[in-house]
């Protein structure tokens, strides 16, 4: 009875904030990474197709009504943005107009990684799937596949990952999602999502009716424009409610200060930090925080230049973290021929070094990644290829 209480409150908040009208829409797009007064880490979407230092197990709310895995590669993704305090993330995906696939198949002498992409968007139909296998000793040790697609109003959302299945299907609107189905552990599955006048609320609600349990969380915000200042309070329930506030000033058009609070239940958060969005770099500084563990800093940057891209990521509590990425790549015979040098490294000792050889929608991949601690190295090989209608 307590947990039904604790999700009618979490329910019925964030919608009577709603009722306050400031006029202003909610930033659904890259925007809103601009205007959030919290840290986030930035990643491009290469790194998990060469790396696979990120995100691997964290879930990203790419749309309105549904997850992602975080580890997931595809050719519609650019830029994926994560919040570790709240465990909530961001996916820029780029629908394209006719109808694209992609495949990406990634191998070494001890496994096999294969991604694989549709995407297709207009004013009736709009469709996404992704999916991910990842072969092992030569026998599927993970494999999941997500399609999602809405026609006019009516949405269907399926997920497979491992031996769970899940199917639900309902109803989208330009301000709400709304869906319902079930899953093969005996859970009727509810998500709601509203964007709606600086208003974003989503809800995932599970009810195991042969147990006649209840479980489900939240994540709620509401974006607050004063002119140069944007204040967002936040407020998550994942079986542990946190609720977060933080207010950011856009001092320059590419330049904002913030700073935050965040209490969950057993930590106190406070921290400040600078935010620079351009064309050509994206950046979030944390020059300091404090938690329970004391005082840290974070620094997270994707940089791209003419032939250059560069992603780094870095955090300081008790030691040092960080991953870093980077790729040099020059066109050549009109564009038909985009050979590039690809090099990661992260505080674990683990140096990416890549060559891609793009022709025309093929890249071809070839390289190695070096255990510079035990000295031992693993040969990697693969192909993506894209194409459209």
């Amino acid at each position: 009875m307590k947990i039904k209480h604790t999700l009618f409150v979490l329910f019925a908040a964030p919608l009577l904030i709603g009722a306050l009208n400031f006029d202003l829409i909610m930033p659904d797009g890259e925007s809103s990474y601009q205007t959030y007064p919290f840290f986030l880490n930035i990643y491009n979407t290469e790194n998990v197709l060469f790396s696979e230092n990120i995100l691997q197990g964290d879930n990203l709310l790419s749309d309105r009504c549904r997850t992602i895995s975080g580890s997931m590669y595809s050719f519609m993704s650019k830029r994926m943005y994560y919040d570790y305090v709240s465990k909530t993330g961001y996916s820029l995906l780029e629908m394209p107009g006719a109808a694209s696939y992609d495949i990406s198949i990634i191998r070494d002498l001890l496994s096999t990684r294969i991604y694989a992409s549709l995407g297709k968007e207009d004013s009736f139909l709009k469709l996404n799937s992704l999916s991910r296998v990842y072969i092992e000793n030569n026998s599927v040790s993970q494999h999941q596949t997500e399609f999602y697609g809405e026609y006019r109003n009516i949405l269907l959302d399926v997920n497979v990952l491992q031996g769970d299945f899940e199917a639900l299907a309902g109803y989208s609107h330009r301000i709400f999602n709304s869906e319902i189905g079930i899953n093969n552990s005996n859970q009727i599955l509810v998500r709601e999502a509203v964007n709606f006048h600086g208003l974003f609320a989503y809800t995932d609600i599970r009810y195991n009716y042969k147990s006649k349990s209840i479980d489900g969380n939240l994540f709620s915000k509401y974006h607050i424009n004063l002119g140069r200042l944007h204040i967002i309070p936040q407020v998550i329930y994942d079986s542990i409610l946190t609720s977060q506030a933080g207010a950011l000033y856009r001092i320059l058009p590419e330049v904002s200060f913030y700073a935050n609070y965040t209490r969950s239940a057993d930590d106190n958060i406070i921290s400040a930090g600078v935010k620079y969005f351009s064309e050509r770099l994206n950046a979030d500084i944390l020059p300091v925080f404090y938690d329970s563990r004391g005082f840290g800093s974070k620094a997270s940057v994707d940089l791209f230049l003419k032939h250059i891209k560069l992603n780094a990521n870095l955090s300081y509590q008790d030691s040092l973290l960080f991953d870093a990425f980077s790729s040099f790549s020059y066109p050549l015979l009109t564009g038909n021929f985009t050979p590039s040098i690809l090099i990661g490294y992260d505080s674990n000792k683990k140096l990416d070094l890549f060559i891609n050889l793009r022709i025309i929608d093929v890249d071809i991949i070839f390289g190695s990644r070096f255990f510079m601690d035990t000295k031992e190295y693993l040969i990697k090989g693969g192909v993506t290829w894209l194409f459209s209608d």
